[in-house]
């Protein structure tokens, strides 16, 4: 299938050009001297023979263009100049002809012809020259004027030398061209080489479909055998048979497909409209097995109706392909089923539209139906209060990276209404679209675990206390029991040193002092252990700084004097236990940083201040300072620097997250050797918030004239005793120490103006009575009043915050009790003028 090689473009280019310059130069030059010859002699033979040779070398590209060969248009040249030049030389008489022109001829025909004609003409021109000569200087030459023989000898020896040097430029020009030919069938070879070694198939076809030649892959690929048989392309790659739709719009490679009925093997094609264009299909070999392929076609410029076609195998790229796809296919599997299975919520929303959630985020959200979340606005999962912050957060550009939104909450579609979470929220593609997809992370349970850390740091500073504790109730109970053992010793034998009324009453005050001093640390220690956050709203932080104080006053007594620095400060945002466990923790660890021993030469500074907006307290110790290499640890969880036995490592860190939540934030100053200052810095509470201005005022209503009936329930027979005592002989009072006998006696049909219940009992506590009297006795709800000495379970301390009943807290003084039954007797009145107990 190998075409021959005749001459190469660069050749016939310079041979062209030579034949065209030497036609218009004679053009150009043939009327002059006809002209010259003219006017010179009046000789019309040789104007007609110049013009005559004028003409029939100006023909000659024609006969190029005609199909003439290099070789027979080069002689022709130099056959023309020869006749011409021998002829007007001999014919005008005028001696030796123009040699100049004689010597043209070699050259012209070496360029154009060839080497071996250009080495004919010059053997030629010296044989015809020299029998020229001879017949000049032979006999009969007195008619025509013959010059000298010195000057023959001279125009002899340029002529001589001028074909030399003809001879030596034509041997220079023909080891020239045959150089570049060389150097040009070496490329030629090379480029051969390089398509037939070619991984893709190279071929020429023909305007019909035909192939001429090709490339050793071309059989490989097709699975054709190595021999001369024709072979047509259209049958190799059928979907050639077709035309492609818009080729000029044809930006990518596409895919065409085959016909669905095979062409027969001879079936011509035009490959025309695939000119210049690139597609994959699926080619066949010569069994018709399927073969995936990449064709590139281009029309060859040569006005042969040649096209060059590449052919690529890609089944090994299919292949890969197939293999990344596949494999893609299982990463969005693996990444949807990742996502699936996240323990997050994710939430996909484009323009505020919810477009896709994860079924965690169906369970953070209440667990409702995934249609009737994807098309929402995103809107109704923000609470209000908190869009503004939301809609602020996003607008910082997500595109730049991820923006987290700190404790935050959503609403959901079940009854706990809103839940705490944290978000990060990053733009991305989905559904090809650019959309933002945020992560929600519940809280609900972090956030226990950080209450019940923070309720272990209290217990632990508790624990820190217990023996300061002890020793602060120690001291009035002591006088509590010694002046009622007075008391006891005094009524027993009379007459004793309690001589007068005075002696009675300063014994009685001085144990009812202790007595509440004993209900002030009682008091104190409940509200630091509290289990549960309240409400955060207006605190006097004085008060709680006194009361931490007070609880961390055995450790600074030893160790430090205290003093104490307050302004006038406004309330602050919080709630009293998170703020005494502040205040209480930045003390002990004040107490702990100096030696014990040495009170006169250290001190502890607690100092208030407030600029209006914000409340500064701080800590100050003298003690010794922290080393620079631990400052950036001492508010990581669980660092410490103090013995096992004095702390967990907890404290700083809980403070800080106490603060934070707060709104506020904890710094510290220090100097090794002269001591630590902490300083929490809260915003001010808004005045309006702030009630103390209207203190409930406490009013005395008149009993009925009937003593009221009253139950009491409690466990502890000396509590119960002592309440009968303080009621008496105001109430009527029946006394229980067990709940299933006082619910005997209602399911009797008896009733009570007031129901005293003890909170925590075993059995069934005041929690399941509460219940219990819900569904058999619900009229008795209004006059039921709890008493507790502390909400010791987290259940009961949940029941105290969702009930609506009156709560007293042990040790109750009497007054209390009997103001408190005065009011709710006094709301029965105002609802209904008929006693319970005859309804």
């Amino acid at each position: 299938m190998a075409a021959p090689n005749n001459h190469t473009p660069i050749d016939e280019g310079f041979r062209y050009k030579v034949v065209l310059l030497f036609s218009i130069s004679l053009a150009i030059w043939a009327p002059i001297y006809s002209l010259m010859m003219y006017q010179l002699a009046s000789y019309w033979p040789v104007v007609l023979s110049t013009m005559t040779c004028m003409v029939l070398v100006g023909i000659s590209p024609f006969l190029l263009r005609r199909g003439a060969s290099f070789f027979f248009v080069g002689n022709w040249l130099a056959f023309n100049v020869f006749w011409e030049m021998l002829f007007v030389g001999a014919y005008a008489g005028f001696g030796p002809p123009p040699f100049f022109w004689l010597a043209v001829v070699p050259m012209l025909s070496l360029l154009v012809a060839g080497f071996r004609s250009g080495l004919f003409w010059l053997i030629t021109i010296l044989v015809s020259t020299t029998a020229y000569y001879f017949f000049l200087l032979g006999p009969g030459t007195d008619s025509l004027r013959i010059v000298d023989g010195q000057l023959l000898l001279f125009e002899a020896s340029v002529i001589a030398g001028l074909f030399f040097l003809v001879f030596l430029l034509s041997m220079a020009y023909e080891n020239a061209k045959n150089f570049a030919v060389s150097a040009l069938q070496a490329s030629e070879e090379q480029t051969r080489k390089i398509v037939e070694n070619a991984a893709d198939a190279i071929l020429t076809v023909s305007t019909d479909g035909r192939v001429e030649t090709a490339n050793d892959a071309f059989r490989r690929i097709f699975d054709l055998p190595n021999d001369d048989r024709q072979i047509h392309f259209g049958p190799l790659v059928p979907a050639i048979y077709s035309v492609p739709a818009n080729p000029a719009s044809t930006n990518q490679i596409p895919h065409i497909p085959p016909p669905a009925s095979h062409p027969a093997d001879d079936t011509p094609v035009d490959l025309s409209p695939w000119a210049g264009l690139s597609f994959e299909t699926t080619g066949f070999d010569q069994h018709h097995n399927p073969v995936p392929i990449e064709v590139a076609v281009e029309r060859l410029d040569r006005g042969q109706g040649f096209f060059v076609v590449v052919v690529r195998d890609i089944t090994h790229r299919k292949r890969l392909e197939e293999q990344q796809k596949a494999r893609l296919q299982q990463s969005v599997e693996s990444f949807r089923a990742l996502i699936e299975n996240l323990p997050e919520g994710v939430i996909a929303h484009r323009d505020e539209v919810v477009h896709y959630a994860n079924p965690a985020a169906l369970r953070l959200l209440g667990d409702p139906d995934v249609h009737s979340v994807v098309g929402l606005p995103l809107s109704p999962l923000i609470p209000p209060q908190e869009w503004d912050r939301w809609q602020a957060a996003l607008a910082a550009n997500p595109s730049s990276g991820p923006i987290t939104l700190e404790e935050h909450h959503l609403h959901t579609f079940d009854d706990r209404d809103e839940i705490p979470v944290e978000s990060s929220t990053f733009a991305a593609s989905f559904q090809n679209e650019p959309s933002l997809i945020s992560i929600f992370r519940d809280l609900t349970e972090r956030k226990k675990m950080r209450m019940k850390m923070m309720h272990m740091e209290r217990m632990s500073a508790v624990g820190t206390l217990a023996a300061g504790v002890a020793h602060e109730i120690n001291n009035p109970l002591t006088f509590v029991s010694g002046n009622l053992e007075l008391l006891a010793e005094a009524l027993q034998n009379p007459p004793h040193f309690l001589r007068n009324a005075d002696d009675w009453a300063n014994a009685v005050g001085d144990a009812r002092q202790g007595a509440e001093r004993i209900r002030k640390i009682v008091s104190d220690l409940r509200t630091y252990s509290a289990q549960r956050h309240e409400e955060i709203g207006p605190v006097d932080l004085q008060d709680v700084i006194e009361t931490s104080i007070n609880m961390a006053q055995n450790e600074i007594k030893h160790r430090a004097t205290l003093k104490r620095d307050f302004d006038d400060v406004p309330p602050v945002l919080g709630e009293p236990a998170g703020l005494g466990q502040i205040a209480l923790n930045l003390l002990i660890n004040a107490a702990h940083a100096i030696p014990d021993g040495s009170a006169h030469d250290h001190q502890i500074r607690a100092r208030l201040r407030s600029d209006g907006k914000e409340v500064f307290f701080s800590v100050s110790d003298t003690g010794r300072g922290i080393p620079e290499n631990l400052l950036n640890r001492i508010f990581d969880p669980f660092f410490t620097t103090k013995p096992q036995d004095q702390g967990t490592g907890l404290g700083l860190a809980i403070c800080r997250n106490i603060a934070q939540r707060f709104g506020g934030e904890i710094s510290v100053d220090t100097e090794v050797g002269k001591g630590t200052t902490f300083t929490v810095t809260l915003p001010a509470a808004d005045p309006a918030l702030h009630n103390d201005e209207h203190p409930p005022q406490n009013t005395t209503h008149d009993l009925p004239e009937t003593r009221p009936r009253v139950l009491i329930i409690d466990d502890e027979p000396l509590v119960a005793r002592v309440l009968r005592r303080s009621l008496n002989p105001t109430f009527e009072i029946h006394e229980v120490h067990r709940t299933q006998h006082a619910l005997d006696l209602l399911r009797n049909g008896d009733s009570f103006d007031a129901i005293l219940c003890d909170l925590m009992m075993p059995e069934t506590n005041g929690a399941d009575f509460y219940h219990l009297l819900q569904q058999e006795r619900p009229e008795l709800l209004p006059q039921l009043i709890f008493i507790t000495g502390g909400a010791v379970t987290p259940m009961a301390a949940r029941f105290i915050d969702e009930t609506d009943r009156p709560v007293l807290q042990k040790p109750i003084r009497p007054d209390v009790v009997r103001r408190e039954l005065q009011d709710l007797l006094h709301r029965h009145d105002d609802d209904d003028h008929t006693p319970i107990r005859n309804k």
